[in-house]
């Protein structure tokens, strides 16, 4: 074993009880928020949950099942507690010391994702070289002059890195666009078109796209690939994006694509319309749900490293499915179980493939060589 992978051994005890602490303090910041959701539940219930996640030998507070019990309106022992789920499950199923590059670069996962399904591209930034929407490299003056010759708004996002919607930019016009800003502030960058969407969706806010966060799970032990959890995420303001991060909230979406009756913010605050158009929730159909789970599926079976993806998709007005990104790593966990365990049926068999194959899949590499 050479001294990186020994070193890499001693440490990573440390890193999984790191990870651990993080989320039992975002769990309590999150009771300090809204005590009202962490409700009580049943002494056989909390048994079975503690029994289940912890065999993988990681402390398991009753914190989280409490709060997706309130969430939910019933409570469930199959309900993934944050702390197991990113210390141990994510990192068995999922290549995550690869996570933020490849699938996630939003100017490399167009390779993943067939070009009736990409949002367009005017214009892309990596690493000091611009390229145009079919990615040919480009001099800078030649950047310049595609951006001149377009005339209609623009959204700018960074390439890599963006969790929460950060830096995302809606520009009215090409010219208000910096090439100086973008060689000096980002390693990637990403100019594209603003979507349009189908108007039922875009109802809740028009002013975002409102977009679907789709999760897929490929099962290891046979190949199989489902969307097995999905959230629709809306604007509450004037913002183009609809992350919970800049105050958008989202709202469950079940396996036929039929909207819960609660939508939850960052916060976990509670809402039972927009707060914005006034629209409600409960029982509205997403157009077009099985076209766009479809097209994630198909995607993500093609994707390997990863086990589990986060799609952001939206429906164009034709029924189009329009992939905006993908996720490697499981954001906004939480909310997506806010109606259901995450794994649901599979749980017990998530747990029993992760708990066996754990030895040689969770690793961080905290120190690495490059021969």
């Amino acid at each position: 074993m050479k001294f990186t992978d020994r070193l890499n051994a001693l440490i990573h005890p440390l890193m999984v009880k790191y990870v651990c602490n993080s989320y039992d303090k975002k769990v309590i910041a999150d009771r300090r928020a809204n005590p009202s959701l962490f409700v009580p539940v049943e002494t056989a219930v909390l048994r079975r949950h503690r029994e289940l996640w912890g065999r993988f030998g990681i402390p398991i507070s009753d914190q989280w099942l409490r709060m997706l019990s309130g969430c939910s309106g019933f409570a469930d022992y199959r309900f993934v507690p944050e702390t197991v789920f990113y210390s141990v499950v994510e990192r068995c199923l999922n290549n995550c010391d690869a996570a933020g590059y490849n699938v996630e670069d939003k100017s490399t996962c167009l390779f993943y994702i067939p070009y009736e399904w990409r949002p367009q591209t005017v214009l892309r930034y990596v690493r000091g070289v611009f390229f145009d929407g079919e990615m040919n490299a480009i001099p800078e003056k030649q950047a310049y002059e595609l951006l001149h010759t377009w005339g209609k708004p623009l959204v700018g996002k960074p390439s890599m890195h963006s969790c929460g919607g950060s830096d995302v930019v809606r520009y009215h016009s090409a010219e208000d666009v910096s090439i100086e800003k973008i060689k000096r502030n980002f390693e990637g960058y990403v100019l594209q078109p603003v979507i349009e969407q189908e108007d039922k969706v875009s109802a809740f806010n028009p002013e975002s796209l409102n977009t679907c966060r789709l999760m897929t799970f490929r099962r290891p032990w046979n190949g199989e690939t489902t969307v097995i959890a999905g959230m629709l995420r809306m604007g509450c303001g004037g913002d183009v994006a609809d992350n919970l991060a800049r105050g958008g909230i989202s709202v469950d979406i079940d396996n036929n694509g039929i909207l819960g009756e609660f939508a939850y913010d960052h916060d976990f605050r509670r809402f039972t319309s927009h707060p914005r158009s006034g629209l409600s929730f409960k029982g509205r159909c997403i157009p077009y749900y099985s076209e766009m789970s479809s097209a994630v599926c198909n995607v993500a079976s093609h994707v390997p490293d990863y086990n589990l993806l986060s799609f952001d998709v939206v429906a164009r007005p034709d029924g189009t499915p329009c992939i905006i990104e993908i996720n490697a790593c499981a954001q906004t966990l939480t909310q997506l179980q806010t109606c259901r365990p995450l794994f649901g049926e599979e749980t017990e068999s998530v747990v029993d493939w992760c708990e066996k194959n754990r030895p040689k899949l969770d690793r961080f590499n905290h120190f690495r060589t490059w021969y």
